[in-house]
């Protein structure tokens, strides 16, 4: 998931200041270590994607491609 397009759909729903910001500081301030045997990994900053295993996960992504199928579906003839 593009964050700053999926931000951008977030914007314009309705009265969503408040939703958009608590999600972009999610996506914005995420850091990851990586355990490999008995050895982890420095600490990394994540800046794409959404977070696997996280409930918003689905939510933020059905929200990303919303207009896609609607966009495409147009091109689509039977």
């Amino acid at each position: 998931v593009h964050v700053p397009t999926l931000l951008c759909k977030l914007k314009e729903l309705r009265n969503a200041d408040l939703f958009t910001n608590n999600i972009q500081n999610m996506l914005n301030s995420r850091k990851i270590l990586v355990r490999n045997n008995n050895t982890l990994s420095h600490e990394s900053i994540i800046s794409q994607g959404l977070a696997q295993g996280s409930i918003l996960s689905p939510i933020l992504f059905n929200l990303y491609t919303l207009g896609y199928l609607v966009q495409n579906t147009q091109k689509i003839s039977y």
